[in-house]
């Protein structure tokens, strides 16, 4: 990710979600954000405007003020998510903690075993998964994201962001979707807006049908435009 980005369209989404899951999912005690921070870049991406929705005001109006005060930083979401029932606990988000090609190993082996107990555990890549073309600090490589998934305890569900590329929505979600199951061996669900959508996939199976019931809940709000079922793992 990219401070850019922060409170544009993509960002109001993607916060929507994770607090629907924090506060939705019975158990959880814990939103983990494993920010994948790269430089900003001088382009005009992250000046996307978001509509306020009338279920994420609070959000909104956060969003709205940090942008008008100049600040696009994502510490400031310790403001935010600070006195909730479950902790915010943010990986990388501070500015010499760049994600660099030469680090990757390292950088997911150093998040801490409790941010991964009882947790959403969130992965922000500037793009989203590998793709089947050269990977760059822009993509969150498959062996990355089972390598954190493993450790997780069985109460805790991993997300993980994904941009559209210039190719079908409706050919490239599932797609996805099914590499995702195929690489964790366990199903995957996923919610999405436009060119954006988040995957979805908690460690224990049984998790799934309350997981859908809140994306399902997103989608009636209008945050998002459509939540799909999941992908069995391939055999």
């Amino acid at each position: 990710m990219k401070n850019q980005y922060f409170g544009d369209r993509r960002d109001y989404f993607k916060y929507g979600l994770l607090e629907a899951l924090a506060e939705g999912v019975p158990g959880i005690g814990r939103l983990t954000c494993i920010w994948m921070q790269t430089p900003n870049v001088f382009n005009g991406d992250g000046q996307r405007p978001f509509v306020a929705n009338a279920s994420f005001n609070r959000l909104a109006a956060f969003l709205t003020e940090c942008r008008s005060r100049g600040t696009r930083d994502i510490r400031v979401m310790r403001d935010y998510f600070g006195g909730r029932a479950y902790a915010y606990y943010p990986y990388g988000a501070n500015p010499d903690e760049i994600f660099a090609m030469g680090r990757r190993a390292a950088y997911f082996d150093r998040v801490p075993d409790e941010a991964l107990t009882d947790a959403i555990v969130f992965f922000d890549p500037d793009n989203g998964l590998e793709p089947a073309s050269a990977v760059s600090a822009a993509h969150l490589r498959y062996e990355e994201l089972r390598s954190v998934f493993i450790r997780m305890d069985r109460s805790s569900i991993a997300v993980v962001y994904q941009h559209l590329p210039r190719v079908r929505a409706d050919l490239f979600w599932p797609a996805v979707a099914s590499r995702v199951a195929r690489h964790l061996g366990t199903p995957v669900t996923y919610v999405t807006d436009r060119d954006v959508s988040f995957y979805v996939i908690p460690r224990m199976v049984g998790a799934l049908p309350t997981i859908r019931d809140i994306l399902d809940r997103v989608v009636e709000t209008g945050l998002a435009r459509r939540a799909d079922a999941w992908a069995p793992p391939l055999q």
